[in-house]
């Protein structure tokens, strides 16, 4: 099972278990939304490393991945110590590196070409009409996509697009 993260400091931190043979059945995809609700920011954190590692322990994660923290984003420094404590809690609890994907990596490998400009949202629809259930929030789909990122490395099923043929507009 592989497990893909989206990482959040106040929102909600969306995870996906992605089995390594799912043969594209999304009903075998789990998928949890977690939303802190501690006032500090160190009790956050703390809890957001513990979900993390108890959502791939009751999955038997043999692989965790989460999204690359982007060095230009405004809360950079915020997320960057929220995938801290769930890097660090993964390893503690189950022994297992976290591996950081660019998030724009792992959507060109779902959705082929990456349009400049393109909104989370067009992304989400795109995986909606691929036949992913509708009821997961925004979070969820971000964390399959990294968790897809995951199986296709790891040698499992994933959805993999070709990119579009050079020169093509």
């Amino acid at each position: 099972m592989i497990v893909g993260v989206d990482l959040t400091i106040t929102g909600t931190l969306g995870m996906c278990a992605l089995p390594l043979g799912w043969d594209l059945e999304w009903r075998r995809v789990h998928v949890e939304a977690w939303t802190p609700a501690e006032p500090t920011r160190g009790l956050r954190l703390r809890q957001a490393g513990e979900r993390v590692a108890d959502f791939a322990r009751r999955h038997d994660a043999r692989a965790v991945y989460t999204e690359m923290i982007p060095t230009h984003a405004f809360n950079a420094t915020k997320l960057a110590l929220v995938a801290g404590a769930v890097f660090a809690e993964v390893s503690r609890c189950l022994g297992l590196e976290v591996v950081d994907v660019p998030i724009s990596t792992a959507r060109m490998l779902c959705f082929g070409a990456v349009p400049k400009g393109a909104k989370k949202g067009d992304y989400h629809a795109q995986l909606l009409r691929m036949g992913a259930p509708a009821w997961w929030g925004p979070d969820e789909r971000d964390a399959f996509v990294i968790a897809n990122w995951g199986a296709n490395e790891s040698g499992g099923c994933s959805i993999a697009m070709p990119p579009p043929p050079q020169g093509a507009a």
